[in-house]
């Protein structure tokens, strides 16, 4: 299969963009008064049924929301902030949602944001410039140029579950922003971002559409099942070996936080937890035998408002899988990852190799981003870089401290040194 520019040109962005977030972005005015149908679409699915019986489907969160046209980067991650940690204020081009899933976190919001109580029926506006808590299942919702920043004041972890869909065309803008400037070097210590799925989508569904995370609980022998629309499914417990049969696939090696944006028909994946699968037109119900284990998968979906599509779709478009049994029968399941140690690491991990070029911070706005001697914040100052500035990698990457160091060399003036993951993206 050939690969076409605009996939291309969609992966190199992709695989370099560093997102670091914990909430989400959708217009107050839009969803609140459509929650209860939104909560409702998105447990059904876009036919009004939940899937196979023996499928359990808890919901983690179900927006209603505008979409930026596609192609659309869309990314699910898990985020720990230890006790006193900060995420800072930062910005993204489009919308995000998400759900604290443990532990408690005081947030402040500059601009538009809505606020979906667990104990409570309808979701509300978001106080503005002030703080506020986030308790266990609490939803928060914010636009795009919407400034966040999340503190965990508690003495316990916090744990937020998010997901964010942001333009990927040509004339993007840059992913994230920092509207007080480039953080200092310690600035994310104690954030830890665990990436659950990246994904490319060329088609989403246009105005209004239901966005959608929950967790399916599937039996052992019971099916995966189908979905009408744009689906990211992220194997969080279980085993599971597919043979694509024909439609569109991507897939996310969690180990690696490598995105494979064609997977060919025929080609066979193992999938372990950490990995995902991304289906941009639906996916028909895949059978499994017994034998297979139970499975556990946190869906990302998408669907038109009132789109009447079949549960397990008929249309050409929709992904066949076929789910095999390995040689040998079914490994023991892995335990599910544990979040990475570095805050921005993971969502670079994989991102460059030796020889790509990349400039220098794009869309923060500090005036100098520091080259140092050694992968490490006590490294020597070896030169200061503007904004923009070109850079060849020369090498893999290396961990220190709390961040990931690129080797480079910068292209101007052939200065060497190390620059942290989060300082440079794409050229």
């Amino acid at each position: 299969m050939q690969r076409s520019a605009t996939t291309s040109s969609v992966l190199a962005f992709s695989l370099g963009l560093v997102i670091f977030t914990a909430a989400v972005a959708v217009p107050g005015r839009e969803w609140r008064a459509d929650q209860a149908q939104a909560r409702s679409m998105a447990q059904a699915g876009p036919t009004g049924t939940a899937g196979p019986a023996d499928a359990e489907s808890e919901e983690l969160l179900a927006f209603r929301a505008d979409l930026p046209a596609a192609p659309s980067f869309l990314r699910l991650l898990r985020i720990t902030l230890e006790p006193g940690a900060i995420s800072v204020n930062h910005t993204h081009p489009g919308p995000e949602f998400g759900r604290l899933e443990q532990g408690e976190l005081t947030v402040r919001v500059q601009g538009e944001a809505t606020l979906q109580r667990v104990d409570e029926g309808e979701p509300g506006p978001a106080p503005d410039d002030e703080d506020f808590a986030l308790e266990p299942g609490d939803r928060i919702a914010y636009p795009a140029g919407t400034a966040i920043e999340f503190r965990n004041e508690d003495d316990e972890p916090a744990v937020i579950l998010t997901a964010v869909f942001l333009p990927a065309g040509n004339q993007r803008p840059a992913g994230i922003s920092y509207p007080d400037g480039t953080p200092s070097a310690d600035a994310f210590e104690g954030v830890s971002p665990l990436i659950l799925g990246d994904a490319v989508a060329t088609a989403l569904p246009p105005n209004a559409a239901v966005v959608a995370i929950e967790r399916l609980t599937i039996e052992d022998g019971a099916p995966v099942p189908g979905y009408a629309g744009p689906a990211l499914l992220s194997l969080e417990s279980g085993a599971l070996e597919i043979t694509l049969a024909s439609g569109e696939a991507q897939v996310y090696r969690g180990a690696t936080a490598e995105l494979q944006l064609e997977v060919e028909e025929g080609e066979d994946l193992t999938l372990a937890p950490g990995d995902a699968l991304f289906f941009p037109r639906g996916l028909a119900e895949a059978a499994r035998v017994e034998g297979a284990g139970e499975l556990v998968i946190v869906r990302l979906s998408t669907s038109a408002e009132g789109e009447d599509a079949a549960a397990t779709p008929a249309a050409e478009a929709a992904a066949v899988i076929v789910v095999n049994t390995p040689e040998g029968g079914f490994p023991t399941p892995t335990p599910t990852p544990t979040a990475a140690a570095a805050p921005e690491a993971t969502a670079a991990m994989g991102a460059f190799v030796e020889g790509d070029t990349v400039v220098v911070n794009p869309g923060s706005e500090a005036e100098v981003v520091n080259l140092r001697a050694e992968p490490s914040t006590e490294g020597d100052i070896v030169d200061e870089l503007t904004l923009g500035e070109e850079l060849v990698i020369t090498g893999p990457p290396e961990e220190g401290g709390d961040f990931l160091w690129y080797p480079v060399e910068v292209v101007a003036t052939g200065q060497t040194g190390f620059i942290a993951a989060d300082f440079i993206g794409p050229a």
